[in-house]
């Protein structure tokens, strides 16, 4: 397993018990050609899309050169339930292969659903949003804590919060990151917008605008600026009464607004002879 990343790998989901017959997953030992039908994906498995393109590229590879690494399966009811390695068994399923190498462990349910996760997280970069959704499952099925689940996932507790943050986002958005339309990145910055139906027509600005997550958060930040809203300030008594007093004898409406330094006084007129009759009552 390479250092960093995902660090000590499979080894760092699994107690020390279980050590040894992690070994033997990880060297491939024990291997048997199983039959492709008798084969069943896991229902929880933590990737949810598979590339076309990619899967149609592993069955090419696969017809030349066959199956390089077994997939991991623990026996089932009927068969085999696929532990790791789905990708690998569409595409032998493409290729048209009748069997595929494989390693059958008896693994309890927590332990097939973590070697799972980490297999993906290692060989098939999931997406980050199966990842959180695989994350969450392991929280809620498990009764992990972020803390906890940092530790056995070997990333930060930070890297953990924020991805799992990504699940709060609305369906739609959470979707256009599974589809790659738009970021991670650029999710964790919508998060700061409440409102779903924002959130949604941000993620479209994103995508037509071709923002970056740096754009985006800018964008953001100026939608959710608060307006000011500027209140008049409230007339004095006395200048209440003053208006009051040269709108009677003016016989018109007259209107005072305070400033700081200087202040100001509109006189309202209707054409050239109220006008006159105005001047010569202020003169």
């Amino acid at each position: 397993m390479k250092k960093g990343g995902l660090g000590r790998g499979i080894n760092a989901l699994i107690p020390e018990n279980h050590i040894e017959e992690v070994r033997e997953i990880t060297n491939n030992k024990g291997t048997e050609e199983i039959e492709i039908h008798l084969i069943a994906p896991k229902k929880d498995q933590p990737r949810k899309n598979f590339n076309k393109e990619q899967l149609d590229e592993l069955s090419d590879s696969i017809k030349i050169h066959g199956v390089l690494q077994p997939i991991l399966l623990r026996p089932a009811k009927k068969g085999y339930e696929l532990i790791a390695g789905e990708r690998r068994w569409r595409a032998a399923q493409n290729a048209g292969l009748k069997k595929i190498p494989a390693i059958i462990k008896k693994l309890d349910d927590q332990m097939a659903s973590e070697i799972s996760l980490i297999e993906n997280l290692q060989r098939e970069n999931l997406n980050q949003i199966e990842e959180a959704l695989a994350l969450n499952d392991l929280m809620r099925q498990y009764g992990f804590t972020q803390e906890k689940l940092s530790e056995r996932i070997n990333k930060s507790r930070t890297y953990v919060t924020n991805t799992l943050r990504l699940l709060k986002l609305d369906s739609y958005v959470l979707q256009l990151i599974s589809d790659n339309k738009i970021s991670a990145g650029h999710g964790r910055t919508l998060l700061s917008i409440e409102d779903s139906g924002l959130q949604r027509k941000t993620a479209e600005q994103i995508i037509e605008n071709k923002w970056s997550v740096r754009d985006t958060e800018s964008f953001v930040k100026n939608l959710l600026k608060p307006k000011r809203n500027k209140k008049k300030k409230e007339k004095s008594i006395f200048i209440k009464d003053l208006e009051t007093k040269m709108t009677e004898n003016l016989g018109t409406k007259v209107s005072i607004a305070e400033g700081t330094k200087k202040g100001k006084i509109e006189i309202e007129y209707y054409g050239n002879e109220e006008l006159e009759r105005i001047l010569n009552i202020l003169s």
